[in-house]
């Protein structure tokens, strides 16, 4: 009794085979064990089919799980291809292709998998860091590297890192220019999550490049900082508080007309005018140190956000221009509540940003000395070798 042939494989859907189309660029987004892997193989497979050399094929993938994976597969269908009854096999390329196999491509397709174990080195299938390394080990000087450079592996990077953060805390001590840094921040995150920080930013080692690349220098990074959110170092939010006491915007006369509304309503309405009345009445040094106070009359929240309600209906009634002068100074501190933001933001930025290029700065120095590079330097630098004027081809 003969074995029965082999299932067809389930045919592609028409997502599938338009992504599967090796004469189109495509970029596919979809949901794990959707076939990504399987469009991406029957890409490759297509391309044989075509003619392409199958030496000529560079396929590249994030893991060497998936760059296994993906060898595996082709292989197993190239293996199908060798085996198949013709019937079968005429089907299968059909349902592979979208229209049915010419001759040429039939027996094309016996002969693939002799062809890939001729190979040396077998499919080029491999990850993006291993297709970097490659070049770059065939292309060291051209590249500006030292020959014997090694691949610093992710343990060992997240060590080197760790303690380059730790170094740069240390001598922040003994460096004025990092003191401001880390104090601004150990009080606004402290120590675990002024770490964590750190580490989220020196994660993002390539985009920081880019960026002071882009504006010259770190002061440049610095500068643009403080145009885009309009808050220039010197200006702090505990300054920006302080002026907004003695701000010749306040309405004091219409405040006071307010309180004595304020004071003759509901129980809340009662505290509020004594509020107002107490931050009016006092010096500048009072009214700051009994800001956040004041503020809460008009303003609710982390945020600060407008309260909805300042005066009841009835209370406002009994003055006319109550209402108007508490909306007038709600509108006020709002503005000068969100200039704190903006210099609250920016100064922690830019705190973060000097102590992150510093740790950049101490990491990339202990890499030199190793000769090592991490899998960020090795995307970064073939990038940079293959846009090279006259180095590229």
């Amino acid at each position: 009794m003969s074995a029965a042939p082999p299932a067809l494989r389930p045919a592609p859907t028409p997502e599938q085979h338009a992504a599967a189309d090796p004469a189109c660029s495509v970029w596919l987004s979809a949901s794990a064990g959707t076939g990504k892997t399987r469009v991406l193989a029957n890409r490759m497979l297509r391309l044989m089919l075509a003619g392409t050399p199958p030496d000529q094929i560079l396929c590249l993938t994030f893991t060497k799980a998936a760059a296994a994976e993906m060898a595996t597969r082709v292989q197993t269908d190239l293996a199908r291809f060798a085996t198949l009854p013709a019937a079968q096999l005429a089907a299968e390329l059909g349902q592979l292709l979208g229209l049915p196999a010419s001759t040429a491509e039939l027996e094309r397709a016996r002969q693939l998998l002799a062809g890939v174990l001729d190979l040396p080195a077998g499919l080029r299938i491999m990850t993006i860091h291993g297709f970097c390394q490659s070049l770059l080990r065939r292309f060291p000087l051209e590249a500006e590297l030292a020959p014997h450079f090694q691949v610093i592996e992710p343990r060992a990077q997240a060590e080197l890192l760790r303690e380059a953060r730790q170094q740069v805390l240390e001598a922040s001590l003994q460096r004025p220019e990092l003191r401001g840094p880390v104090g601004t921040l150990a009080v606004a995150l402290g120590e675990a999550t002024l770490i964590e920080a750190l580490r989220e930013l020196t994660e993002q080692r390539p985009k920081l490049a880019r960026l002071i690349e882009r504006h010259g220098d770190l002061a440049g990074v610095l500068a643009a900082l403080s145009r885009r959110l309009d808050a220039p170092a010197e200006v702090t939010a505990a300054a920006l508080c302080q002026a907004a006491c003695s701000d010749p915007a306040l309405d004091e006369a219409g405040l006071h007309l307010a309180a004595a509304a304020l004071a003759g309503g509901s129980e809340p309405e009662r505290a509020r005018a004594t509020t107002i009345r107490r931050w009016l009445a006092a010096d500048a040094a009072g009214r700051l140190a009994a800001y956040r106070d004041y503020e809460a009359v008009f303003l609710k929240g982390a945020c600060r956000t407008a309260r909805k309600s300042l005066i009841t209906k009835p209370t406002a009634a009994s003055s006319g221009q109550a209402h108007d002068a508490l909306l007038a100074e709600q509108a006020r501190l709002e503005r000068v509540a969100e200039r704190c933001k903006a210099a609250t933001v920016a100064q922690r930025s830019r705190a973060l940003l000097q102590l992150g290029s510093a740790v950049i700065e101490h990491y990339r120095a202990q890499k030199a000395v190793r000769a090592v590079l991490d899998y960020g330097d090795l995307i970064g630098l073939t990038v940079a070798l293959l846009g090279r004027p006259g180095t590229a081809a």
